[in-house]
């Protein structure tokens, strides 16, 4: 929990997508209006991509694990890939999501495996 650096949260009307990070802000920018769901799903997202850059050198030992979980090549990058569905860092947001809420209310097409999800609970219960 050390790791884990202060976060502003900001509402925006014309936001594109429900929910964005910005990592040199630290800031979590969110679509409003929404509904409670998936104001709560955005949330949890943004936020575990606020420990990945906070924690950067705290989740280097799961990495690999989680990637090995989520069906990733060893190599994988964990931010850079084709699309958002198969870059693991969208997959470890959305992993924290069901760790955190037991459900996901959105990105439902993206797979994420009870391996992966019993992983990052267990990081974020200092396992």
């Amino acid at each position: 929990r050390g790791c884990i650096a202060p976060l502003t949260l900001a509402g925006d009307r014309d936001l594109g997508a429900q929910a964005a990070y910005v990592p040199d802000r630290r800031t979590v920018y969110v679509r409003i209006p929404g509904t409670a769901g998936l104001l709560r799903n955005a949330l949890v997202h943004e936020f575990a991509h606020h420990v990945e850059f906070t924690c950067h050198d705290d989740l280097a030992g799961l990495r690999p694990a989680f990637l090995a979980a989520q069906g990733f090549p060893p190599d994988a990058g964990w931010f850079d890939a084709a699309s958002w569905d198969v870059t693991p860092s969208e997959h470890f947001a959305e992993a924290a999501v069901e760790a955190v809420l037991g459900r996901r209310l959105r990105n439902r097409d993206v797979l994420i495996t009870d391996e992966a999800v019993a992983l990052v609970a267990g990081w974020g219960a200092g396992d």
